[in-house]
């Protein structure tokens, strides 16, 4: 028997009203919708609640927050593609050129290869990464509910239920409802503890004034928008593996910014980064055009091209872009201080559900935008990785980061980033290559190749990001800039390495060689010498000095049967060590790929013998980090973060309003951070007495400014200069009004990283290279020491900078 089209039709409305009906909506499931604030854990649940309800819904738990709360991801479809999800990832990637095979058929057989059957878009939306900016985070139930149901409350009729269906078809997405949950608590809990009965939009309320540390970053006060390169966090590092499994065709980041603001969406300002391709360029106009016709049907304010470039790797929109997709930030006005309702300054109050309704229009527009197009984002993206596979940027063929010029830990430090980003590497297999390149300073390089070198092919799919990331030069073609100007991360983390014009040959992986090196001998009888080279060795170090491991160290070099011992190095001496650990603490540090040098005795052939004064015993210091809320978040985040999570040593905030004689009776070491106000003459002296009995004081950024103007310090600002003038020029009195914003920020350093040199004599120098990059954020001209301290670190006149 054949039924009618119209009958077909008929039942299909009937059977999606009644699915539908099953999936609860956002205002029946959690209370208050749209009015107030939706806990994380009720988030949560709604998406759980939505997923077992429908067939168009799969939740996936991702990973969890340093506070334990979990990090999920919707994947929404038609019902036949959630049934082979997996199957049609592989095909995904394989059709975009991020794996190597033919793609399997597409649903009901259709055969990716004929032109009325196109592949399918993945498009990804991620929801609130800074957790104060909570319209995202409340706008995606309201996603979620349309997608599942294929029923849409968007106003204009520029999508409708019928579409939302037909579009889930050919498109897989992936919703994040909260990129950093324990932020987004943080916010949301301190807003409900300050709200009153009735809405108070007046940005004098308490409501509007968010508390320290704020919502912003996650429990570490990092700022996870800022992370994506770096991977310094637990909730990056979960994102990016499941990033690496899916590599999306579209990517959306929806964030909140000034309360004043109205609404931003792509194209994105200049400047673009010179790799991103005409196509990326071309669709973040597209969707931006379909954006603005559903804000014009609704008399919704927005803007384009302006102050959010594409430039710096380490963003939700830039990081995809170099990926291939096309990535995109959304910017909706209000943020932190809008609370459920504020005042602006043109006179119009803006709720909580006027914020989320723009981002669920943005949200399905890039949906709509992205399965209309799903053909040419796959052909697109794939011609992206082959390009980047087959012809290199400027002729490079390898970066390589020779081990007779590195040490095993620093090197360790860049292979766990580019394995991170899915990023290939090795080391000479067979034969020592000769290498034929270039230094990082622009000079001619030849050397010959070893084992354990780090080599970085260009030759691959993600060949555009590693090219981003490693090379050493960023054309910065305007000084309006949004953030950071220069990144090379072998520079940042203090690699010698060469940009080679020829290739390498086949590589082995890794390490490979390292490992087996490292497994046989036995420990020294009377102790052993490890180099500490910077950072990277701390992190090996710290936990065991927290252990009970007892170090010594010589503030001149040493020779010891025969072996040459840098000064600064880390002397362990079996006489030093609780019994029975010495084995123990020396195969540990062989398995992690240190090179100790056994030490033949006390009586040494170059430097001090080891029982002389001049060299020191080091155990474990007591280490505080003042807390004020005064102080600039991430600059505490850090270093909070640096020794729990990178040294895994533990460290001790203490207010600084507890800061006095008694707190710091037990205290070896204290740290200050950028935003501390000046100590007045009370604290000072017990700071002064503390440091003069032996404690070791360390001021961050704007710290050291504070204490320079108490008595006690000897810390001195150098005399700035006149101020820039920024009136119009005698020589030139007609110069434009329209270049006032640039001049106004020509003394600023946006980030940029400036060449400096490093007395390696001094204590605090010892361990480091002779030549380091500096992240240089801000305009602090310091005066150097001409007495009564010593200089560690200067800058010269006219360094080297790279960047902005």
């Amino acid at each position: 028997m054949r039924t009618s089209l119209p009958l077909l039709f008929t039942l299909f409305l009937v059977l999606a009203k009644a699915a539908s009906a099953q999936v609860p909506t956002p205002e029946a499931f959690l209370d208050g919708y749209r009015q107030n604030f939706t806990p994380h854990h009720k988030l949560v649940e709604y998406y759980r609640a939505v997923a077992a309800a429908s067939d168009r819904v799969q939740i996936e738990q991702y990973g969890q927050t340093y506070e334990g709360r979990p990090l999920i991801v919707a994947y929404v479809s038609a019902p036949e593609n959630l049934a082979r999800l997996d199957e049609i990832r592989q095909t995904h990637l394989r059709q975009t050129g991020f794996t190597n095979g033919q793609p399997s058929s597409q649903p009901n057989n259709q055969n990716t290869s004929q032109p009325n059957n196109p592949p399918l878009a993945v498009v990804w939306l991620s929801f609130s990464v800074h957790g104060n900016e909570v319209a995202g985070a409340e706008a995606s139930p309201q996603v979620l509910y349309d997608l599942a149901t294929g029923t849409t409350s968007l106003m204009g009729g520029q999508i409708t239920g019928d579409s939302l269906r037909r579009y889930l078809q050919n498109t897989i997405v992936i919703l994040d409802p909260s990129l950093n949950p324990d932020g987004y608590t943080r916010y949301t809990d301190d807003v409900r503890r300050r709200q009153t009965t009735f809405l108070q939009p007046d940005p004098s309320a308490w409501e509007h004034q968010e508390t320290w540390p704020g919502g912003r970053t996650n429990h570490y006060l990092f700022d996870l928008n800022r992370d994506w390169a770096w991977a310094t966090q637990g909730e990056t590092q979960a994102r990016l593996k499941l990033y690496q499994r899916w590599q999306p065709h579209v990517h959306a980041d929806l964030h909140e910014m000034g309360v004043d603001d109205s609404y931003y969406f792509a194209p994105a300002a200049e400047p673009f980064h010179r790799y991103i391709s005409d196509h990326q360029r071309r669709f973040q106009t597209q969707i931006g055009r379909n954006h603005a016709r559903i804000f014009d049907a609704n008399g919704w304010l927005y803007f384009t091209k302006e102050t959010y470039d594409l430039l710096y790797p380490s963003y939700g929109d830039t990081y995809p872009t170099f990926n291939g997709a096309i990535g995109m930030t959304y910017e909706q006005g209000g943020s932190g201080r809008a609370g459920r309702a504020i005042l602006r300054r043109e006179g119009d109050t803006i709720t909580i559900d006027d914020r989320l309704t723009h981002h669920h229009a943005t949200a399905l527009s890039t949906i709509a935008v992205a399965s209309r197009n799903a053909a040419t984002l796959t052909r697109e993206i794939a011609d992206f990785r082959r390009k980047a596979s087959d012809t290199p940027r400027g002729g490079v063929e390898a970066y390589v980061f020779p081990a007779s010029e590195n040490s095993a830990a620093r090197l360790q430090s860049l292979a766990t980033i580019l394995a991170r980003h899915g990023i290939e590497f090795g080391s000479p297999g067979g034969r020592k290559p000769t290498y034929t390149g270039r230094s990082y300073a622009n000079r001619s390089y030849r050397g010959e190749g070893a084992a354990g070198d780090l080599v970085v092919p260009t030759h691959q799919v993600q060949g555009t990001l590693l090219q981003v990331l490693l090379e050493p030069d960023n054309e910065v073609p305007d000084s309006l800039t949004y953030d950071i100007t220069a990144w090379s991360l072998p520079e940042v983390l203090g690699l010698k390495g060469y940009i080679l014009k020829d290739g390498v040959g086949a590589l082995t992986p890794f390490g490979a060689a390292t490992a087996t090196s490292t497994a046989t001998a036995s420990a020294p009888g009377y102790g052993f010498a490890l180099p500490v080279d910077g950072f990277s060795t701390w992190t090996v170090l710290a936990p065991m000095l927290d252990d009970g491991l007892v170090m010594r160290y010589s503030r001149l070099p040493t020779e010891s049967g025969g072996e040459e011992i840098a000064a600064g190095s880390a002397l362990v001496l079996a006489r030093d060590q609780r019994p029975g650990t010495y084995d123990s603490i020396y195969a540990r540090l062989r398995a992690v790929g240190l090179s100790p040098k056994p030490i033949s005795g006390g009586f040494v052939d170059g430097g001090y013998d080891l029982g002389s004064e001049a060299v020191r015993r080091v155990e474990a210091p007591t280490v505080v980090l003042v807390q004020d809320d005064a102080l600039d978040v991430n600059a505490f985040g850090h270093v909070w973060h640096m020794f729990e999570q990178r040294l895994h040593y533990p460290i001790r905030p203490v207010p600084w309003g507890r800061i006095d004689a008694r707190s710091l009776s037990d205290v070896d070491v204290m740290i200050v951070t950028d935003g501390i106000g000046q100590p007045d003459e009370r604290k000072a002296e017990a700071i002064e007495a503390w440091v003069r009995a032996g404690g070791r004081l360390i001021l961050l950024e704007g710290a050291a400014e504070a204490f320079a103007g108490a008595d006690a310090f000897s810390l001195k600002l150098k005399e700035r200069g006149a101020k820039l003038e920024i009136a119009a020029d005698p020589e030139n009195p007609m110069r434009p009004y329209a270049d006032r914003e640039r001049a106004a920020v020509s003394g600023n350093s946006p980030g940029a990283l400036v060449a400096a040199q490093v007395d390696v004599t001094h204590p605090i120098g010892l361990g480091l290279p002779a030549e380091m990059s500096l992240l240089r954020v801000a305009n602090r001209p310091w005066a150097f020491f001409s007495s009564g301290g010593y200089n560690v670190i200067g800058v010269r006149k006219d360094p080297q900078v790279r960047g902005f």
